[in-house]
């Protein structure tokens, strides 16, 4: 059900768990400049995370909906999760712009299925928008780090224990807070294998690390954290970064690359 959080240190690292029931999605490279993952609804592939060369970041999460944010046909004035999320990631809603954006839009759940997004900018600051509940802003000076699992931030402070996701949300936080200001790549990874989901519903399939002042996002697939990849803006290619063949390359489309892929590679 996904865990992410962006961690504000001397380098700023965002990272996202994608745990979902199907091992059916894609790695693609899509234009203008934005790496995505691809997530297989009805035979139809639609981004469902990712970030763009300018270090946008977003997500969408399962969580609970509600009666006013339930899917209705879009619209000029009205979007879906998956619009906001392909807007964002093309750039035609620019991290900047979403408080006028979302003053004169509504954003809805998909059909059947209610989500809320964090979004990340490469400095740190992060927006939470959640359909019928609102949307929250949390600029770097907040603190050293923010998470969002699979409850509603909007309407609740902290979780409770019957909280959805409230186990891999404390885990986070608190490792978080325990960390110092040189935070980095090894130690994201640490995170999200500690709130990693084995089993179950919704094992987690693709845990990332992204660098945004780098332009590099880390990638492990299926949870197996002893393998790594490494995806670079500046040459468009998948390479080795630990557990993996050396010269290991695979070029990425806007068609995207199967995520089983990586896992046979």
């Amino acid at each position: 059900m996904c865990t992410s959080f962006v961690y504000r240190g001397s380098t700023v690292i965002i990272a996202n768990n994608f745990d979902h029931p199907d091992e059916d999605f894609k790695l693609a490279l899509r234009e203008p400049a934005h790496l995505a993952v691809l997530v297989n609804v009805n035979g139809r592939y639609f981004p469902s995370f990712g970030i763009t060369l300018d270090g946008t970041f977003i997500n969408d999460l399962m969580v609970e909906g509600t009666e006013a944010g339930r899917y209705k046909r879009a619209s000029q004035n009205r979007w879906t999760m998956t619009t906001l999320v392909e807007n964002v990631l093309t750039g035609r809603a620019a991290f900047d712009d979403l408080s006028t954006i979302l003053a004169q839009k509504t954003i809805v759940d998909n059909p059947a299925l209610s989500t809320h997004a964090m979004i990340a900018n490469a400095g740190g600051d992060v927006r939470v928008v959640e359909p019928g509940r609102g949307n929250l802003y949390s600029p770097r000076g907040d603190g050293s780090h923010f998470v969002m699992s699979n409850f509603p931030l909007c309407t609740a402070a902290a979780p409770d224990a019957t909280s959805p996701g409230a186990d891999r949300y404390d885990a986070a936080s608190q490792a978080l807070a325990d960390a110092g200001p040189d935070f980095g790549v090894e130690d994201a990874f640490a995170v999200l294998e500690q709130v990693a989901q084995r089993g179950g519903n919704y094992p987690t399939r693709f845990s990332m690390v992204a660098v945004p002042a780098d332009q590099v996002v880390y990638f492990s697939v299926f949870g197996d954290f002893h393998r790594r990849f490494r995806f670079s803006f500046a040459d468009d290619c998948v390479t080795a970064a630990r557990g993996v063949d050396a010269n290991y390359c695979q070029h990425l489309s806007a068609g995207g690359t199967l995520g089983k892929i990586f896992r046979e590679g």
